[in-house]
């Protein structure tokens, strides 16, 4: 009887450890020397974002407009969102988006060409800071933020938020330069939202 409890035991543990190793986060292009391997793994191990059938994670492409909102929203809300019929893929988390107030339709449209656009710098802090203001209940704080070099390259509409997303520590400038209308990367965005999460208590 011993002995059977024991190989119980051993199948459990052995059993135990495979799940564990499957779920062990490998992917080609990204190594624990990567300053990026933290937020992506994190972000991964959470469910909030992919890599791709190849095993490869693609730190270095663009994200869109769609792809940033769906984590930031799904981090943020719980929610599981579906697939609309004859609707882009993430027109339901844009919806929802819209509804909450994070982003505004007059400025952002929920077709094809906003939603699959890779997603600029500027438009990742109006995002960013419309999920702080209207899921979180964040204060608004948009005081001027001095020494950002480029903030007159940032349109009207995403100004404040950059300034915001500087006040609250979301954002940090190195050279003086925040590069408004630059593509944000996977790997970028994966920091940027790991950072935020993280200062919201959404993450381990």
């Amino acid at each position: 009887m011993k002995k059977y409890i024991s190989t119980l035991l051993l199948i459990s543990i052995i059993s135990s450890s495979t799940t564990s190793f499957a779920k062990e986060i490998n992917f080609k292009d990204v190594t624990n020397k990567n300053w990026y391997y933290t937020p992506v793994t994190s972000l991964v191990d959470q469910g909030y974002i992919n890599g791709y059938q190849d095993n490869t994670f693609k730190p270095n492409e663009n994200i869109t407009f769609a792809e940033f909102l769906k984590i930031i929203m799904t981090a943020s809300t719980n929610s599981q969102y579906l697939p609309m019929p004859n609707k882009h893929w993430a027109y339901d988390i844009y919806i929802d988006a819209v509804v909450k107030a994070v982003i505004d339709s007059s400025n952002f449209k929920g077709d094809k060409a906003t939603l699959d656009a890779p997603l600029t710098r500027e438009n990742m802090a109006y995002i960013l800071i419309g999920v702080d203001e209207n899921i979180y209940k964040t204060r608004a704080n948009t005081l001027k933020v001095n020494g950002i070099k480029d903030i007159s390259e940032a349109s009207d509409i995403t100004i404040d938020s950059i300034y915001a997303a500087y006040n609250r520590g979301y954002l940090e400038g190195k050279d003086g330069y925040f590069r408004p209308n630059d593509n944000l990367t996977r790997a970028e965005a994966s920091q940027v939202i790991y950072k935020f999460l993280k200062m919201k208590n959404k993450l381990k």
